[in-house]
């Protein structure tokens, strides 16, 4: 009687486990999207000056309070990141060259290079979630339910 007692307390606590902790493997909603591409954009210093990188990785440590684990999953992903956008930047450029006109392979092929970066954010934003810890979790996702919330309205 007492060990299935003991039992049952275990998996309450387990239940109660599951249910208050972030699940790192959730689809992104579309406000967690945008933030994790900003977050990215910046700390891979793609769309800015690379002397900047370290500066704005310092602010995004400081704003999330983030541990030094987590700074060096961040700087590692976004390392990963800028290669993956550098790639899709060229590929880009070469569609684009000419008169400016595009074909209807050329749209299709602009098209591809947009779901390829949008799948970088969402893989890349998927490696920081499992590396961060469940605070930082927790803290970005509130985060971004209360901007879709101001939105909203």
């Amino acid at each position: 009687m007492k060990i299935c007692a003991l039992l049952m307390c275990l998996l309450g606590v387990i239940g109660l486990a599951q249910q208050t902790a972030p699940a790192q493997d959730t689809p992104l909603t579309a406000a967690e999207y945008q933030y994790f591409r900003s977050l990215l954009m910046a700390a891979s210093g793609v769309d800015s000056n690379e002397s900047l990188v370290a500066g704005k990785r310092e602010a995004i440590a400081k704003h999330l309070g983030l541990d030094e684990g987590e700074q060096a999953i961040l700087s590692n992903t976004a390392s990963q990141f800028k290669i993956q956008m550098q790639s899709l930047v060229t590929q880009q450029k070469a569609i684009s060259t000419g008169d400016g006109t595009l074909t209807p392979s050329s749209r299709a092929a602009l098209s591809k290079i947009e779901e390829q970066r949008d799948e970088a954010v969402r893989t890349q934003a998927a490696a920081l979630l499992r590396g961060f810890r469940p605070k930082t979790i927790s803290q970005i996702r509130a985060y971004c339910a209360s901007v879709a919330h101001i939105i909203a309205k």
